[in-house]
């Protein structure tokens, strides 16, 4: 059964109109949140997990409102992988692919991002992605901001 963690109410409501009948988890955009919110999904049978919402764009090529299913989430310097069956689900052959940076802190200067572009290569980051990460089949899908 798929699980989806939104990081607010507006993701939320945006992903349940294309699937109303998945249990949804909010983090609030906080690592403690992702995680109490990721144990609800498991708690309630979630076996595939989608962490869905809006990330902070790192690659000047991703515009604003661009939909970006991640192959790799970046958390301390390791890539925890995407599954490709559940990106295909969700996609991947018609959105961006790429990694997408977790990050505790808020980044939203330009040098920020342009320093952890050119050290990751990510195409975004975003607060609640590797929370997901539990043993479960996993997807990320963001759009750029």
């Amino acid at each position: 059964m798929l699980g989806i963690l939104a990081g607010l109410k507006q993701e939320a409501r945006l992903i349940r109109r294309f699937l109303p009948n998945a249990p949804v988890a909010l983090s609030n955009a906080t690592p403690e949140g992702a995680r109490r919110g990721v144990e609800r999904l498991l708690k309630a049978g979630a076996t595939e997990l989608l962490s869905f919402g809006c990330a902070g764009s790192l690659s000047p090529d991703v515009a604003p409102g661009t939909v970006i299913v991640a192959d790799h989430i970046r958390y301390q310097d390791r890539d925890i992988s995407c599954d490709p069956h559940l990106s295909e689900m969700f996609g991947s052959a018609y959105a961006r692919r790429g990694g997408i940076l977790h990050s505790d802190v808020l980044v939203e200067l330009g040098l920020e991002k342009a320093w952890y572009f050119s050290q990751t290569k990510c195409l975004a980051v975003d607060m609640e992605r590797r929370r997901c990460r539990c043993g479960r089949t996993f997807c990320c899908s963001a759009g750029g901001l």
